[in-house]
């Protein structure tokens, strides 16, 4: 169906037929021409043709059948001043202001009146306020200003951690990844990690934190309370409910982060029986990696510019998973002649707080984490070294799922057999009470998008309006 719009002509609102001028429309560049004995006007892509027949006394009228895009002229002459913008609204199926006065201007109708904020745009629209991507007061100085954020996992990991506290400089973008058993060790953590930053490290640099920025979860508002005792002189930016934009820097270096954890685990072949225990360590490798980056837009390493030193960043020296022979250095004084040296251990990574040459294993037979700089590597990951191909690890994720229906009964049980915890069962439950009598709710900004939606605006041409099937009325030519 052809769209087209009528200029210069007298709109007759109960007139069920239009005279059409050919001369008019030749005016206007369009062509004539003819299909058999039907009337064809061309102009670009649009065509029309005059394919039906009225017969008449000594003759016959050619016409073609048209649709009103809506009855405009009858709002347009409900006043002769012109027609409310408020009610065109409305008789517009709620359309945004801009389109709304841009489709009037389309037809020659004159709105009258000031738009306002329609009730029921908003109660069908209301969405969140836009947030910015970027901070707008970042901080130039290196642990001036931190953002904070914790994300549960639902397994427990080999050293019992249940919690990833991540904190992000706001100048370096340096990370810190802090494991914890509970949420409730969040606030001591992070005054732990201030006055560790306070005083002065093996670089002779010292960080002073101003500010921290975080959500106003339980934990986090018993942090600012212990650090406003400790008289640290922070200032917190809590960040309402349901906004997690706000936090957003913090929240895309966890997206970041989550997803190289998944590729390292991956590359590794672990079955899941040792994948789901090894997230922690895989994190701390990950947030290690992240801090000695450069890239396009951060030519300079987060480590490097948080510690203001040249020194090149500890690297991990083979990649994670991999499989090496370990010497037991702890039954050296007293392991017998014929009983072996060495046993086989996962490579995890660097090791905090000693020299280049120490890394981080896993125990194979103890699932204890060991540090060892005396090491024979096999060259191989942990799926290549056990023989496992893809089909293996599906089939035996597949049977730890099925048994492991409970897996948060069995993370307990696991943790206390391993002397990981000895608290009371019912203290998780005493601490999620305590978040909820600590949570506040009140109503975020918002903004309807009745003012502000944006929306491709009609022109004024022949091909713009997609008309409606109702209100038919038929066009005659008159030659």
């Amino acid at each position: 169906m052809t769209t087209i719009i009528l200029h210069e002509c007298k709109y007759v609102p109960d007139l069920w037929i239009n005279l059409f001028s050919i001369t008019k429309s030749l005016q206007h560049q369009w062509k004539l021409s003819s299909e058999g004995v039907h009337i064809v006007l061309t102009k670009g892509q649009s065509k029309i043709k005059f394919d039906h027949i009225m017969k008449t006394e000594n003759g016959f009228v050619e016409y073609v059948k048209m649709s009103s895009a809506c009855d405009l002229g009858n709002a347009a002459i409900q006043t002769k001043n012109g027609i409310d913008i408020n009610e065109f609204h409305k008789q517009m199926g709620h359309i945004n202001e801009e389109a709304l006065k841009q489709t009037a201007r389309l037809y020659n109708i004159r709105l009258i009146g000031v738009f306002n904020t329609c009730y029921e745009c908003s109660i069908s629209k209301i969405k969140q306020r836009n947030v910015k991507q970027v901070t707008g007061n970042k901080s130039m100085i290196s642990g001036e200003r931190l953002f904070i954020d914790s994300s549960s996992i639902d397994t427990v990991s080999y050293g019992g951690a249940k919690y990833w506290l991540l904190v992000v400089d706001d100048y370096s973008d340096y990370c810190f990844s802090i494991f914890l058993k509970a949420k409730s060790e969040i606030p001591e953590s992070i005054i732990k990690l201030v006055k560790i930053l306070k005083n002065k490290n093996k670089f002779n640099t010292n960080h002073i934190v101003k500010t921290i920025r975080c959500d106003d979860a339980g934990e986090n508002k018993k942090l600012k309370e212990l650090s406003d005792l400790e008289g640290l002189g922070i200032q917190y930016e809590f960040t309402g409910p349901g906004s997690p934009q706000f936090n957003g820097r913090v929240e895309r270096k966890f997206a970041t982060l989550f997803a190289r954890v998944r590729s390292m685990l991956n590359g590794a072949k672990l079955p899941m029986t040792i994948r789901k225990r090894l997230w922690a360590e895989a994190a701390k490798t990950a947030t290690n990696i992240e801090n000695i980056l450069v890239s396009y837009n951060k030519p300079k390493a987060s480590f490097n510019v948080f510690y203001k030193t040249d020194e090149v960043g500890p690297r991990p020296l083979k990649p994670f998973g991999d499989i090496a022979i370990v010497e037991y250095n702890q039954t050296r004084k007293i392991r017998a002649k014929l009983a072996d040296r060495g046993r086989a251990g996962i490579y995890l990574g660097i090791a905090d707080d000693h020299s280049a040459e120490v890394h981080r294993f896993l125990n194979l037979d103890t699932n204890h984490i060991v540090l060892s700089r005396d090491v024979i590597w096999l060259n191989k990951n942990y799926g290549d070294w056990k023989g496992i191909t893809v089909n293996n690890i599906i089939e035996t994720n597949n049977n730890y799922f099925k048994d492991n229906e409970d897996s948060e009964e069995e993370d307990i049980h696991w943790m206390k057999d391993n002397n990981i915890i000895e608290q009371n069962d019912d203290e998780d439950q005493q601490e999620e009470e305590e978040d909820v009598n600590n949570e506040v709710y009140y109503d975020t900004n918002v903004e309807s998008e009745n003012s502000h939606e944006s929306s491709e605006s009609s022109e004024g041409s022949e091909e713009s309006i997609q008309p409606n099937a109702s209100n038919t009325r038929l066009l005659v030519a008159m030659r």
